[in-house]
């Protein structure tokens, strides 16, 4: 790798050069995602791919880590590729193209406390649960997480691959627009826009440990509205959640135009559908994302924009009580910026605890608060003017994703840095003070990186400040 600098127009630049073996070297890394733990918070997945230049490939594996040891993970390779996610604490989910799997797990807690790496097995053949509509793509689950559920696949509208077909026959390329967005980003703009379905999973015990099956039939909860999530192009998960009852989401605004508009809205809808849904924002805001369900289903929070038609606007994070109907800004008073929320999930659901995600200093950091009495009980009441705890940040460096709550006080993160991939990090000894949480330790769980990285020392990076406008750092 050679490094080499340049004075352009006055302006001194450095150009990185890498060499063929550099360039192999980091393309063949591999690239974890963010660890998700399981229900009981025991057990972790980690989504890993990694590009072979022996066979021209791109690997994808999963790596399941118990939470409570840094032993080496037990590797499941995805020899099919697909998505993998948590149907309870002894099952995976693994989705193939339009076919759902289930992976039946085993941990032995004894094997674990022996050191042994055969701590997790499978004791049963993975078994196929069932088959969405050909064509359908369905990607984007989330799940109640009962032992009757529903899934909430992104998929496209009805007979897709019927319009794909006829689409890809044609016989011509132009693309006739009467309206604005033309294009978005690298992408031309067309019919095909994605929505939310629900279905349910049954769980029925048998002589086998018991089975899971996919529902067959399909509920439109978007039905006869122009409401489609997640958000195209880059809109996720984060996009929507699901509760017991209820899916609440984020969507443009049908009433304006999406080229010279950024507002989205918040919905909540039934599980089934069957409703029109009901509004949570007050349809005058910017952008919207990450709306979230409080464990006990009564909140429901988002990050805001303020000014539609800014997209550099600071996110402020609002809270909604679907019990009372109030709405609450709660982070209006911060200097930073809302980019996910993650709700506390340890019983106490008269004062929530809440994280937040957050770029500070140039690191995405975790933060938490505590929602104030007067925001809660309706037995207090409200100053007159109401103080609202300032966020605290939990983690100083690097930069978090995938904050996860677990119902023993722990949370769960990813983290990576200038010099390591993302890594899943376990907090606990958990306190509270002053509205805000604390913990006493903060571990690193798995290695990933550490053998491809050895001997090849990267640089942390280092801070620097000058004197800005007002005379100083901050």
């Amino acid at each position: 790798m050679a490094m080499m600098t340049s004075n352009v127009l006055g302006v001194p630049r450095t150009i990185i050069l890498c060499d063929d073996v550099a360039g192999s070297f980091l393309l063949s890394m591999p690239r974890p995602g963010s660890g998700v733990a399981n229900p009981d918070g025991e057990l972790v997945i980690v989504p890993v791919s990694q590009y072979s230049f022996e066979t021209k490939k791109t690997n994808k594996t999963i790596y399941i880590s118990p939470l409570d040891s840094t032993v080496n993970p037990i590797e499941f390779p995805l020899v099919n590729g697909g998505k993998a996610f948590w149907l309870d604490s002894r099952t995976l989910a693994h989705v193939v193209n339009e076919n759902i799997f289930a992976v039946t797990l085993d941990y032995n807690a004894t094997a674990f406390a022996a050191g042994s790496s055969s701590f997790v097995r499978v004791p049963r053949a993975p078994y196929l649960m069932g088959s969405f509509p050909i064509g359908s793509g369905p990607t984007n689950f989330k799940f109640t997480g009962s032992k009757k559920v529903h899934a909430s696949p992104n998929q496209k509208d009805d007979l897709q691959h019927i319009l794909d077909e006829k689409w890809e026959n044609r016989g011509n390329s132009a693309l006739v627009y009467d309206e604005l967005f033309v294009r978005h980003w690298d992408e031309y703009a067309t019919d095909k826009k994605t929505r939310l379905f629900s279905v349910e999973l049954n769980w029925k015990d048998d002589s086998l440990g018991g089975t899971w099956t996919l529902g067959t039939d399909y509920f439109k909860v978007l039905e006869h509205t122009e409401h489609y999530t997640p958000v195209e192009p880059f809109g996720g998960t984060d996009d929507f959640d699901v509760s017991q009852e209820h899916i609440v989401y984020t969507a443009k605004d049908p009433s304006v135009s999406g080229a010279t508009h950024t507002r989205q809205n918040v919905y909540i809808v039934p599980l089934k559908g069957g409703l029109v849904p009901r509004e949570l924002t007050t349809g005058h805001q910017g952008a919207t994302h990450s709306p979230v369900f409080s464990p006990d289903g009564r909140w429901v929070a988002w990050a805001e924009m303020a000014e539609d038609g800014y997209e550099s606007d600071r996110a402020v994070l609002v809270l909604y009580d679907l019990k009372t109907n109030k709405r609450w800004y709660l982070t209006q008073e911060w200097d930073q910026s809302v980019q996910s929320i993650e709700f506390a999930n340890d019983g106490d659901g008269s004062n929530p605890t809440v994280f937040v995600t957050a770029s500070e200093h140039a690191y995405a950091k975790v933060f938490s608060f505590t929602i104030p009495d007067f925001v809660t009980s309706e037995a207090v009441s409200k100053p007159k003017q109401p103080k609202f705890p300032t966020p605290k940040a939990i983690t100083h460096s690097g930069s978090v994703h995938g904050v996860q709550a677990l119902h023993n006080g722990k949370l769960v993160f990813s983290r990576s840095s200038y010099s390591g991939p993302h890594n899943v990090y376990l907090a606990s000894g958990v306190s509270k003070a002053d509205g805000n949480v604390s913990f006493t330790r903060v571990e690193r769980i798995t290695q990933f990186g550490v053998k491809e990285l050895k001997g090849k020392p990267l640089d942390h990076g280092e801070q620097f400040w000058f004197k800005g406008a007002e005379k100083g750092r901050d």
